[in-house]
């Protein structure tokens, strides 16, 4: 009786185990396929679809396909369908060639046969135009680069590597694949401060406090690529999100303070070039949001960022 209550105990946990991943993809589908660039194009829950594991792309398909039926301000809702349905037939067909499946090019280039065709099938329809030719172009390019990031992080994280032996490649994936999913949050607003700018800023904060130079440039270059693709209005981000993580990097050994108002100081400096005052005030209470929520956190929040970020500081200050 033991051995079977002992089995079947095994056997429950190994399925709990099993529902919860599936859960975790379908809420990935969902999320990234609401991660909007340029207003109106989400490629990113293609992407998801490309990146999950073959057992695990059914969940992201159902998560992607909610997420584009209920996303606002973008009319391709039944283009990217077919382009689910697209990828999901190339995956079933090619699924049992081994050497293809692991390939690290097979999700992304999956991605962008799907997306480019299906904006190809829709210029058909609506009249070829320069301008929409190369912003399919464009989503199809960003919709491979995310999955390739996302199928490096989901590789990494079926791995036994631990955080302190992760290479910058790779995580600047991780970091990267976390962006990609911040972004979906930065259409949803209190008041007019944007819930995604303002994870993005307390993410980098953490990343330079803890680890410092290199922590802070990468998740700082990141968050800011991917947030100033949300829109025309924010490309100032990139330059202002990666600037503020240097330097709040250099200054993260004087505490979360001073780290803090580094960000603040650089961030407002680049966000100036813009000329448009609104703006500036607008980023600047995201950033006081971001820094007050950095600081009144436990001490100890983030600190595991320490051990992935820590080896690979000290590198870097050697070589510098």
């Amino acid at each position: 009786m033991r051995i079977r209550g002992g089995c079947g105990q095994a056997f429950g946990n190994i399925a709990s185990r099993g529902a919860f991943v599936q859960i975790v993809y379908f809420i990935s589908g969902f999320i990234a396929s609401r991660a909007a660039v340029f207003g109106s194009y989400a490629p990113f829950g293609i992407s998801i679809m490309a990146a999950a594991p073959f057992k695990n792309m059914l969940a992201s398909v159902f998560g992607a396909a909610i997420g584009y039926c209920t996303i606002s301000g973008t009319g391709n809702t039944i283009r990217y369908v077919t382009a689910m349905i697209a990828l999901a037939a190339i995956r079933w067909t090619l699924n049992d060639i081994a050497r293809i499946r692991k390939s690290k090019l097979f999700a992304p280039i999956i991605t962008f046969m799907a997306l480019i065709a299906t904006g190809l099938a829709m210029m058909s329809v609506s009249g070829f135009s320069g301008r929409s030719m190369v912003l399919y172009m464009i989503e199809a390019v960003l919709g491979s680069s995310g999955a390739y990031f996302l199928s490096r992080t989901i590789t990494i994280s079926y791995g036994t590597k631990s955080l302190g032996m992760l290479s910058i490649p790779e995580i600047s994936c991780l970091v990267l694949s976390l962006c990609i999913m911040i972004l979906s949050f930065s259409s949803i607003t209190i008041g007019s401060l944007s819930i995604g700018r303002i994870l993005s800023v307390v993410a980098i904060l953490f990343c330079a406090r803890y680890g410092s130079i290199s922590g802070g440039a990468i998740a700082g270059i990141s968050a800011g690529i991917v947030m100033s693709l949300s829109s025309s209005e924010m490309s100032f981000l990139a330059g202002s999100y990666a600037f503020g993580g240097l330097m709040a990097g250099m200054f993260s050994t004087a505490g979360r303070l001073a780290s803090a108002i580094a960000f603040i100081l650089c961030n407002g400096i680049i966000s100036m070039q813009t000329g448009d005052l609104t703006l500036v005030i607008l980023g600047l209470y995201e950033v006081l949001a971001a820094s007050l929520i950095f600081i009144i956190l436990p001490k100890d929040t983030g600190r595991f960022l320490g051990a992935i970020f820590m080896e690979k500081d000290s590198d870097t200050r050697c070589e510098g």
